[in-house]
This record gives structure tokens, sequence and C-alpha cells, in this order.
């Protein structure tokens, strides 16, 4: 997987085109659909095309940056590659925040070992550093650091703050 960061628009972008809705469909969503309902810029759609998890087409064919940069956004058409599809499913931080979006709260314990892909410790520590979640006390409205929580991770209960909200797509 690649460790390449992506801002919220460009999470956004992918968290679209990974939803079942639009993984089933036969035909892709358009550049300008993605863009009016993920609030996004081209910029950031052709950042991810560069990257190899989104293929833009046009007419059947693959485009490249140019014509993607030119052509109308409605001539474009966008779907997720399988290096998209294996980052979406493998990527911790898209992961928690995924199932965080369908429970709204996880304990700890759950989101470690619960989830399609394991999350380690660390990796929710980081989540958690990047204020994309939070972490309380199992029954109560008392902050705990993720990190604290390394012995007993069933005890505190993640919730995904506003900014994490950010890196999910609008359905």
């Amino acid at each position: 997987m690649s460790t390449c960061k992506l801002s919220a628009e460009q999470w956004r972008v992918i968290s679209y085109l990974y939803h079942p809705d639009q993984l089933s469909r036969r035909t892709s969503p358009s550049l300008a659909d993605v863009m009016t309902k993920q609030a996004v810029a081209r910029d950031d759609v052709v950042e991810v095309v560069e990257r190899g998890l989104v293929q833009s087409r046009v007419g059947g064919e693959e485009c490249t940056r140019g014509p993607l940069k030119r052509l109308p956004e409605k001539a474009i058409r966008l779907r997720l590659t399988r290096a998209g599809i294996y980052r979406a499913h493998h990527d911790p931080q898209h992961l928690v925040l995924c199932a965080l979006r369908v429970h709204r709260t996880l304990s700890l314990d759950f989101l470690m070992h619960r989830l399609a892909t394991p999350v380690s410790h660390d990796e929710l520590c980081d989540i958690a550093n990047n204020g994309l979640i939070t972490a309380y006390a199992l029954g109560t409205d008392i902050e705990v650091s993720v990190s604290q929580m390394w012995d007993c991770p069933s005890h505190a209960h993640a919730l995904m703050t506003k900014h994490g909200r950010a890196f999910l797509a609008y359905l």
C-alpha cells in the first residue's frame, strides 16, 4: 500500500467511488458529479488519477492528464483502479472512519481486531493524533488518549471528530 498522504478532498473522491453504490454501477460517475457531490476541485481528482488510484475515461478510452485538465467535466467518467480499491480496503484511516460512520461509536478493541483488515494500536494512535477520532472512557464523557488505552482497549470507545468526517464521502 502506498504511504503517500491524501487530503480530505482526495479521500472523499476515493471514498465516494469505493461506496458499494458506485462500485456496482455499470457506468462510472462523471467528473462533474463527483466534483459537485463531494465538494472537490478538479486538481484533487487529477492528483488521485496521477497516483493511479482513480482512472479517468472519455468515450470508453482512458484519458491522460492533458485531456483530464481541459475537457468538459461531464465528458469525463471516473472509476477506481485496482490500486484505489486496495488502498480504500486496506487503509487503516479509511477503515476506521467508515466503521465509525456506520456505528457512530465503537470500542478501540473492536477497531483493532474486528475490522476487515486489522488496525494496530499505533495506527489508531496516529489517526487520533491527526485529529480524526477521539476516545472516551467507556460509559463516561471523559476523554482519554488512545495511547493510554494500550492495556485495556475494550474500556474506551472512539468517536469520529468533525475533522474526521471531512475525510468521508458525502453520501
